[in-house]
């Protein structure tokens, strides 16, 4: 073929580079970053001409599905008229089609067409042949163009008068061209649609009611596409807008500041008062006061006053009347629970404990001369609580328990109100010593303590929408203040309110052969209703801490719509207006998977503990089962496996549902070093990794000769084996698994991020019998010293809340056994002072086609910034990523951000990828903002390199509310699905409905994946064999029908499919038969027909080779033969067993993922209740022999 015959669309690439050039003048304003540039295109030509002759060739448009194969011949891909009913590309009969290249061809052709279109419209616009061309091709002052034909009252004004909405917005341009702006005769596209009209756009609805009373909101306003009838497509653009709204200026409130130290008791005895101070602090002179008590006050000295008329039954009164006295010398210890020994702590008489009367030393040892029988002592030591030890014996044992922080066990649960009703929150927490008192927040003022006489709950009534807002409540104690998580309150006016924003733009991927005319991809917009909390005016309301039951904005009216695809057609429900139903919150499950992280063995027969609390062990896998109900804030898991622990924490907040999947990793000892317990020694930190010394020393840990005690106290003198583990934090390996969180707890009880140098576990042990020893003295610890402004800290894990506190800032710090039986991290507080926010957009596949604006998956997201020698996490999750913005740090430093999700179909956690530059796509940034930011992705890691830099035009922004209301054409991050997605088609998993009509939640039950049956919801695989002479991938694919219903039959309700090579066994789902709805009538009832076929990328042909002939018998009437086919169709029965080859299980509440998981396990083993074995010949449905 000579090279003018190459070109693509008769236009050479020559005349292309020279339009480039054009496209490059323009302003890099009005370059949409979502479109592929020409250079793309050259990239992708290279690929197009070492294409096999014979790819292509043109043939009539009458074709069975999926029955074709792609060829090529001279009259090849164009952007000219072409009658609408001609197929997307050539197709011939009876043959498979290479859908991926298919894709590709596709996506050059949308491409290429995209910038001849933009080309020619920008030189009809120069020309300016009349005053209509020019108007055209004017859109609120910028030139905007798209090669596909539309009516011209597609085109329209985005900005809006302040007489139409009563504000003024500047909005994001919506691609739309007049008819006569551009050459149709070479923007029209062919499509696989039969012949439809474009809809067009109705004017843009008022805007709602701001979210914020004052200060910055967001509201949103949305359109409607008018289609003249059902086969007219879809409106381009977008239908929902979303911005910041600004009513007044909010009234600034002061600050407390930090309470003070309590100041002396005003008594010596018998009950006194002391107090404390805070101050206010305001940034203007026009703040108002702050709300509360700048002074509290507590009891002291509550003891009795010494009594010189006392009779002492034992022994003689003291001189100061104090205590009676006896000559006898008794020996005591100081100790944990866990029999460790504390030193250093002060031994007072109960009766009056400014009387001091002995210190413990080594050992937790101390001796006392003037302690009487029956007598009784207090102990105290910082950090500690202790109860009174009584006296007994000649020997004293005194037990203080290490305090711990508030831990909540109960967070307040958001809920929404109407104006004039009552609301209650409520929470709780426990810690070491008990909680003093709580105080409730709103936003970050304090909430005047009138309204919480019950302190741990908050009682308003008769609200107004002022009362609109976040609450918490912090927690108080001895030992600090924690705060809890947040819960919203959210106040409307009328019960419709509450939804009238809930309405959102949701792209859903379509098999690849269902390419649109009005996107020209495989994707479709169906809406979304996002899920958040409402109310409705006819449901009770109670005054309990927690509602069992609430509302959530759900489906109020729908379309069903046909698509049209390559010989077939798919019923898609678009969402069409959202409304207040009912919402279920559940149990949330916790799955994992817990391995060693130098071996990746299974962590067989650990501890598991909830929460601090002992709950299960896993497995002989490794693995383990936890359940929390659902608003539970965190649910901090820790592994305990032979002296080692890691901690895990997996929030669990308002709106985690279902089971979330996670891999825990055990990390073994990274160097041991031996010592003589006789003589003192220094243990370096960080120096020795996998026993092969290093230069990396961030700590030294000083020992003093004759420390180590056995489990009977006795003092040991042989050989200590020192194990150490550490964990570099310069290494994102490590970071990745450094237990609990890294953020700490400030005087206020906020969490805040803190870096760390590294982390490290001690554990010491007699080298001869690998006894455990343990400490008896303490110990000092000199950390590395630096040139870093702010001096370092150690923190210590509390492993139940998987956050870590602030031992000491000092150096050396003197350290005991209780401290150094934790992890340990060297850190520092971060400067939370240049907060910034970013947006990241998630996609199905790797071409960034098919926007996931409400994922299936709880997404996670964390980023890591290096400093240096240290390193700090900032951490979110979401459902919905497009109507996200993520918190984290911007000091203009070089760090990560990494994106992963629950995926309950491979029952793991799985990192999405990053957009990658050289991928020929857009990554959601300009060319000159990747520089700015040094963007940079390697190929296959899923960690995006960047620096951190805050910009008006994103990808980090300064507000919130600036991230919140910024659109694709401002800068943002985009991560992709890395693995094809087994879900190829489904018409909707599950669709609730807040209207009674009992037609449309009948058409609804009818095709959705997951209907609600008595039983609950169910979950069913197909269990099918490929067997090859030669290996070669093909793709499997399952395709659900409606079948003996006759609303849906032969309907395609869903489409799984997978890609495997050589002998391979698959469980693929499909869609259940059984009732339709909660009527359970017999005419409600529908048998599913299911098709497993296969495509094939080569030239393998697979027929029937065996089946399950009990399958095949349960509809013998309605089934077809099969033997030597190269599909295999039945009727999917209600009973299910290996014998069958099908597999199911269900769930009673919307825990989809442990019945599929649950009914997966045992597709795979193929022997019944068996969840656990993996045997592929074993309970299949067919077998295919492909050769």
């Amino acid at each position: 073929m000579i090279e003018r015959e190459r070109s693509i669309g008769m236009i050479s690439m020559s005349d292309v580079l020279v339009r480039e050039r054009s496209f490059q003048s323009l302003p890099e304003s009005e370059r949409s970053t979502d479109t592929i540039s020409v250079r793309d295109v050259l990239v992708r030509e290279q690929s197009f001409q070492s294409l096999p002759e014979g790819t292509f060739q043109n043939v009539p448009p009458t074709y069975d599905r999926l029955d074709y194969k792609t060829k090529r011949s001279d009259s090849i891909h164009t952007c000219s008229t072409v009658s609408s009913a001609t197929p997307l590309v050539g197709i011939k009969k009876s043959v498979r089609p290479n859908l991926k290249k298919i894709s590709m061809v596709t996506f050059i052709v949308v491409s290429i067409c995209t910038i001849i279109g933009l080309i020619v419209a920008l030189a009809v616009c120069s020309n300016g042949k009349d005053k209509k061309d020019n108007n055209n091709c004017q859109n609120n002052g910028k030139t905007t163009a798209s090669p596909l034909s539309m009516p011209e009252e597609t085109t329209t004004q985005m900005t809006t008068s302040k007489a139409d909405t009563d504000t003024t917005k500047i909005t994001e341009p919506i691609e739309a061209t007049s008819v006569e702006s551009v050459d149709t005769s070479s923007s029209s596209v062919s499509t696989t649609t039969s012949s439809s009209t474009q809809g067009t756009w109705l004017t843009w609805g008022t805007w709602t009611e701001c979210s914020s009373t004052c200060g910055n909101g967001i509201y949103t306003r949305y359109r409607e596409c008018n289609r003249p009838d059902d086969k007219s497509t879809d409106c381009q653009g977008l239908y929902v807008q979303t911005e910041i709204c600004i009513d007044t200026v909010c009234q600034e409130y002061g600050n407390w500041a930090t309470w003070s130290s309590w100041d002396t008791c005003d008594a010596t005895c018998e009950g006194g008062t002391q107090s404390r101070t805070r101050s206010c602090l305001k940034t203007d002179a026009s703040d108002l006061d702050c709300i509360g008590d700048n002074t509290q006050q507590q009891q002291c000295a509550k003891w009795e006053c010494p009594d010189c008329s006392k009779v002492c039954f034992e022994g003689d009164l003291s001189p100061t009347c104090e205590m009676c006295i006896c000559n006898t010398t008794r020996q005591g210890v100081v100790m944990t629970t866990d029999n460790e020994a504390i030193s250093n702590a002060t031994v007072f008489v109960d009766s009056n404990p400014t009387t001091v009367i002995a210190y413990s030393e080594d050992f937790g040892s101390f001796s006392s001369e003037v302690v009487c029988d029956g007598a009784s002592v207090q102990v105290e030591k910082p950090g500690y609580s202790s109860p009174v030890c009584q006296i007994s014996s000649a020997r004293i044992t005194c037990t203080i328990v290490k305090n711990e922080k508030p831990i909540f066990i109960e967070h307040p649960q958001p809920k929404a109100r109407l104006v004039g009703e009552n609301v209650t929150l409520c929470c709780s927490a426990e810690g070491i010593p008990d909680i003093k008192y709580y105080e409730w927040m709103k936003g970050s003022l304090l909430v005047d303590d009138s309204f919480y006489p019950d302190g741990n709950m908050l009682h308003l009534t008769g609200l107004t929408t002022s009362d609109s807002g976040v609450y918490r409540c912090r927690a108080n104690s001895d030992a600090g203040g924690m705060m809890s998580e947040e819960a919203s309150i959210i106040i409307k006016g009328t019960e419709s309110d509450f939804c009238d924003d809930a309405l959102g733009q949701r792209l859903i991927h379509l098999p690849d052969d269902c390419v649109q005319p009005e996107s020209m991809t495989a994707s479709i917009e169906t809406g979304f209703c996002n899920r958040q909390l409402c109310r409705q005016s006819t449901s009770s309301t109670s005054n309990e801490c927690r509602e069992e039951s609430q509302n959530c904005c759900t489906v109020a009216d729908f379309e069903l719509n046909t698509v049209y695809c390559s010989g077939y057609n798919l019923s898609v429900l678009s969402v069409k207006s959202c409304g207040c139903g009912h919402c279920n919150f559940n149990a949330v499950r916790i799955v994992g998977t817990v391995l060693n992280y130098s071996t990746n063995e299974y962590v067989r027969f650990g501890q598991v503990h909830v929460n601090g609390v002992f709950s299960t062990y896993t497995s002989s896998r490794g693995s383990f089962k936890v359940s929390v109900n659902e608003g539970y804030g965190s649910a901090v898991i820790t592994i305990i496996s032979n002296n080692q622990h890691t901690t895990h924490v997996i929030d669990v907040s308002e709106g985690t549902t279902g089971t979330i999947y996670t891999n825990m990793y055990i990390v073994p000892e990274t160097c041991s070093v031996q010592i003589n317990a006789g003589e003192d020694n220094i243990v370096d930190i960080g120096n020795c990794r996998n026993g092969i010394n290093t230069a990396n020393t961030i700590a030294e840990i000083h020992i003093p000769a004759n420390s180590f005690i056995d489990d009977s106290f006795n003092v040991f003198n042989g050989i200590v084996n020192v194990s150490v583990t550490f964990l570099n934090a310069t290494d994102i390996s490590d970071l990745d698994i450094m237990p609990g969180l890294l953020l700490s707890v400030n005087d206020d009880g906020e969490k805040v991020p803190i870096t760390s140098f590294g982390a490290f576990r001690l554990w010491f042990y007699d080298s001869l019998t690998l006894l455990s020893l343990k400490l008896g003295k303490n110990v000092n610890i000199y950390h590395k010293e630096t040139d870093l402004e702010q001096s370092l800290s150690l923190f210590g894990l509390q492993e139940a809340s998987g956050i870590w506190h602030e031992i000491s800032d000092e150096t050396p710090v003197e350290l005991n056994e209780p401290d150094l039986k934790s992890w340990i991290n060297i850190g520092q507080y971060v400067n939370t002072a240049k907060e910034c926010f970013f947006n990241v957009r998630i996609y199905e596949d790797p071409y960034l086609l098919s926007e996931v604006t409400v994922s299936k998956y709880q997404l996670f997201m964390q980023t890591i910034h290096i400093r240096g020698s240290n390193s700090y996490k900032t951490y979110g999750h979401t459902f919905s990523p497009s109507r996200t913005c993520f918190r984290t740090i911007c000091d203009d430093n070089l760090g990560f951000i990494e994106v992963w999700i629950s995926n309950f179909e491979k029952e793991s956690a799985e990192y999405l990828m990053p957009a990658n530059p050289m991928g020929n796509v857009s990554v959601g940034l300009s060319s000159s903002k990747q520089q700015n930011v040094e963007y940079s992705v390697v190929k296959g890691d899923p960690h995006l390199s960047l620096k951190f830099i805050i910009s008006s035009d994103g990808p980090f922004f300064e507000s919130l509310y600036t991230c919140l209301s910024s659109t694709k054409t401002n800068n943002h991050f985009k991560f992709y699905f890395p693995d094809n997605v087994e879900d190829v088609f489904t018409l909707r998993h599950f669709f609730d409905l807040s209207t009674q009509n009992i037609s449309a939640i009948q058409v609804v039950n009818q095709r959705v994946w997951y209907p609600k049956r008595q039983e609950g919801y169910r979950v069913c695989f197909v269990k099918v064999r490929f067997e090859h002479q030669t290996v070669e991938n093909i793709t499997v694919r399952v395709i659900s029908y409606g079948g003996t219903n006759k609303d849906t039959s032969n309907e395609i309700l869903g489409i799984r499919q997978t890609d495997q090579s050589s002998f391979i066994t698959n469980c693929l789902e499909y869609k259940c038969s059984g009732t339709i709805n909660e009527e359970f009538s017999e005419d409600d009832f529908d048998d599913t027909k299911i098709t497993v076929e296969y495509l094939s990328s080569g030239t393998s042909k697979c027929t029937v080779q065996s089946f399950s002939q009990e399958l095949i018998d349960k509809f013998a009437d309605l089934n077809p033969p099969n033997v030597g086919e190269n599909t295999f169709t039945f009727y999917a029965p209600t009973s299910y067993s290996p014998s069958l080859g099908i597999y199911s299980a269900s769930t009673s509440s919307d825990d989809i993922e442990s019945a599929r998981s649950s009914a997966k396990r045992e597709c795979r083993s193929g022997i019944p209740m068996d969840f656990s074995s993996d045997n592929p010949d074993t309970g299949t449905a067919v077998v295919f022999s492909c050769a």
